[in-house]
Parts: structure tokens; C-alpha cells; sequence
């Protein structure tokens, strides 16, 4: 029997939320607690609170951890507490189906969804604020901890978030964990139709980010922390001409697993600005970054292992027949940074606002390759360079490919040379083809020791 909470009308246009829930019993109050109070007065955006005109709650809580059916709540300070029974069939939760806005405590606050670990059935939170058509769908950070399932079992035994944004949303996203039990079969859906003002941090989930209009004016990161039963795994799709203003990283700390950014742009993109230099960085795990039209980057590529590995990877594949340009360093100590144009024309620069040079350079102690291909290069960069560092002895196999397919418009201006080295044995190369064009090396020239 679903169970419908705190329903009423605004004076104005907008509606309050409602919290909707198949648990067939309830707190006495049937409010849980909360009344919707209007943001100064208004009906565009709601605070959950006390009695009206109280203090707003600075922190939203569901647990899924409640024995039997019932749903009651706790409340200390400015913290509301929200039990959901288990034994609903399966447990849910849908918060918001209203055109209005909300707003947690000062927008600093937390809507925080803990899915828990002793149950071992298929809990479900909708967010559903869909239908906020302008303004601020959602102001405040979010945070959701998988629960305690079972990966090879769909979703029948595992937790399931879905978060829908008719307008803009200002926080931070954190998809979480709660830190033990199999957590591999939890999903995360998030749909933005107008864009996010925060980062996006994850370290559990299968996540589905869809932007259907508007930028992440923010960081993504995909972070394992706690081994093989929390594995992020994020696919981000932008459906129309969009931005990343912040970083994107990826990083498994000591296990041996595969933290993903899987990014999309279906229209023009861009990542970082001309005023500020974002990171690209792979320790450990993977960004793929395809780009269907053309793309601008302003960001350092980083490839690197916190483990003897060499799986890590930043892949970027641009789609476009125009220009597209990475502003930045492209660096590996493991791994592989792989950038690809395969009709277009491929500008590696600095950004014209950087006052540092950037180089193409494969270093460290394991193995690594920046692997260059467009039809048409244009590259000036202080220098490329394959080594290793460190003189502490050991191997390293460090490789530049740079390739330029079939046009004569090509050039390649390396200030302070080509350079492959190491102080022992290796096999670093520089590989470099361009089947016309210009080539330009000044004072560096070129260099080979104990490599080609």
C-alpha cells in the first residue's frame, strides 16, 4: 500500500514536496516530522523543517534499516532522521514530485539516502523533481551510500537511487559506501536538465549521469577505497554543446580493480577554460573520453599507478572532421594516454593565457606511451621527451608515437628537442611520423641514450 506524506498546496504557483513510501504504517504525526516551509516566504523552493517557521533541518536522513513495515523518524538539533521498514515489498521511497524547488538547510545542507547492510532485498529512492521547469530544482550536497546486495543477482537483492532535475542543481554529489557488504549491483541514475554547479565524487555504483542540457561546473572522480565490492564504474553523457569546468580522475589506491569515467559529448565539448588548467589523471583505473564532434581541452593528461601496474589509461577520441586542441602537459609514469582524431585536426599548444611551457613526456620507473594519431598535427611544445627519472636502478620502457596520417598541413615544433634517455638499460623511444609537413626542432635537437 503506497503512503503518501505532508501533502499540501503552496499560496502560489509551486507546490510542496511529498514523500511517498510503500511502507503501510507510519509515525503518529504522518508528517515524519517535517513542513515544507517556503524559502522567504516564497512558493518557487521549499525547505524541509520543524513546526512552521522553526529552524530548517540542516540534514536529511533515510535509512533503510527499520525492522518490520513501518517508517518513523528521530530528530537531534537540526538533523531529521528517517527509519524505512524492511519488510515493504520491495522498501522505497519517492521524495519531490512537485514543480518547486528544494533546499537543504542554508543550500549547505545534506539529503543523505543510506541503503545500509543487513538487508537483502531491493531498496529503491526516487528523487523526482522533474518538473521544476526554471530556477533551482535542487540546492544542497547529496549524498547516497550503497547497500549491502548481491552482484550477481541484478537488481532483485541490491539498492537503486534515481535522481531527476527539471532545472539547475547546486551542490556536491557524493555516491558513496557504506563500507561493507557486496555493494557491485547498486545503480546510481542521475538526469540533469540543466546543469550541475558542484563536483561529482564517487566510489561505488554503476552510475548513469545524463545531462540533457547544461554543464558540470565541477570535478568527476572515480575512487576505490575499499576494494573489490565497491568499484565505481561512472558513464557521462552530454547531449547537447556542453563544459567540464573542473578535473576528472580516477584512482584505486592499492587494489587491483578498475575505477571507470566513461565520458561522453554527442555535441561539441570542453574541458577546463582558458583561465583555468584542469587534470586529466588516470592513477590507476580509466578515463575514456570520446568527443562525437569537436572538442577543446584545457587540461594536463596524467597517467600513473599507485600499484606495479600498467592498465591504467586516459583515452581520448575526438569524432569531429574540424579542430580540436588539447592546452596542457601530456605525461605518463604508467599506463597510457592515447588521443586520437581520426578526420579532423589535432592542435597540441599551451593555452594562450599559460606562462609555462608543456612537454610530451613518458617518465618514471615502470612503463608507459603517449600514443598521438590525427590526420593533421599541429604540436608546439617545449619538448618530448621518453625517460626515467630516477637513478636508483631498473627497467622502464617509455614511448612517444606521434602520427600525422595523410595531410600536408601538418607541423611539429619542439622547442628544446627530442629527447629518449635513461640512466640503465631501457628501451624508451620517440616514435614520430608525418607523412608531409614541417618538423621543427631548435636548440635541443636530438638525443638518444640507452634508448632510440
Amino acid at each position: 500500500m503506497a503512503l503518501t506524506l505532508g501533502v499540501s498546496v503552496a499560496s502560489g504557483t509551486g507546490t510542496k514536496p511529498t514523500i511517498t513510501t510503500n511502507s503501510t504504517t507510519n509515525d503518529k504525526s504522518q508528517t515524519l516530522g517535517i513542513t515544507w516551509n517556503g524559502l522567504n516566504g516564497s512558493s518557487d523552493i521549499f525547505q524541509p523543517g520543524g513546526a512552521s517557521g522553526s529552524q530548517p533541518y540542516q540534514e536529511l536522513v533515510f535509512l533503510f534499516n527499520q525492522p518490520g513495515s513501518n517508517i518513523t523518524n528521530s530528530i537531534t538539533g537540526n538533523t531529521n532522521t528517517i527509519s524505512i521498514g524492511s519488510d515493504a515489498n520491495p522498501p522505497s521511497v519517492s521524495m519531490g514530485n512537485t514543480n518547486a524547488g528544494i533546499q537543504i538547510g542554508d543550500g549547505s545542507g545534506k539529503l543523505k539516502i543510506d541503503f545500509q547492510n543487513g538487508l537483502d532485498t531491493n531498496r529503491k529512492f526516487i528523487l523526482d523533481l522533474s518538473q521544476v521547469a526554471s530556477g533551482v530544482a535542487f540546492k544542497g550536497n547529496l549524498e547516497i551510500l550503497a547497500g549491502k546486495g548481491n552482484g550477481t543477482t541484478e537488481q532483485d537483492k541490491n539498492s537503486q537511487f534515481e535522481g531527476k532535475f527539471g532545472s539547475n542543481v547546486v551542490g556536491n554529489i557524493t555516491l558513496g559506501y557504506t563500507g561493507s557488504g557486496n555493494a557491485t549491483g547498486h545503480t546510481n541514475t542521475l538526469v540533469f536538465s540543466n546543469g550541475l554547479q558542484g563536483n561529482i565524487s564517487t566510489t561505488a555504483g554503476t552510475n548513469t549521469i545524463t545531462f540533457n542540457d547544461g554543464n558540470l561546473e565541477g570535478s568527476i572522480s572515480a575512487i576505490t577505497s575499499l576494494g573489490n565490492f565497491a568499484n565505481p564504474v561512472n558513464h557521462i553523457t552530454f547531449k547537447k554543446t556542453a563544459s567540464i569546468t573542473g578535473d576528472i580522475s580516477t584512482d584505486r589506491g592499492y587494489w587491483n580493480i578498475n575505477p571507470q569515467n566513461n565520458i561522453t559529448f554527442e555535441a561539441n565539448g570542453t574541458i577546463g577554460s582558458s583561465s583555468k588548467t584542469s587534470t586529466i589523471t588516470a592513477l590507476g583505473g580509466n578515463n575514456t573520453i570520446i568527443f562525437k564532434k569537436n572538442g577543446t581541452i584545457y587540461a594536463n593528461l596524467h597517467s600513473n599507478s599507485s600499484i606495479s601496474s600498467n592498465e591504467e589509461a586516459n583515452t581520448i577520441k575526438f569524432q569531429g572532421t574540424g579542430t580540436n586542441t588539447i592546452n596542457g602537459n601530456i605525461l605518463t609514469d604508467a599506463g597510457t594516454n592515447s588521443i586520437t582524431v581520426k578526420d579532423g585536426t589535432l592542435t597540441i599548444k599551451k593555452a594562450d593565457t599559460a606562462s609555462s611551457d608543456i612537454v610530451i613526456k613518458g617518465h618514471g620507473g615502470l612503463a608507459g606511451k603517449n600514443i598521438i594519431s590525427a590526420k593533421t598535427l599541429k604540436i608546439t611544445v617545449d619538448k618530448i621527451e621518453a625517460s626515467r627519472d630516477n637513478a636508483d636502478g631498473g627497467h622502464s620502457n617509455y614511448q612517444n608515437s606521434i602520427t600525422a596520417t595523410d595531410n600536408a598541413n601538418s607541423t611539429l615544433t619542439a622547442t628544446n628537442g627530442i629527447v629518449a634517455k635513461n640512466s640503465v638499460s631501457s628501451q624508451n623511444s620517440n616514435t614520430i611520423d608525418i607523412k608531409q609537413g614541417t618538423l621543427t626542432i631548435n636548440a635541443g635537437g636530438i638525443e638518444g641514450s640507452n634508448g632510440g
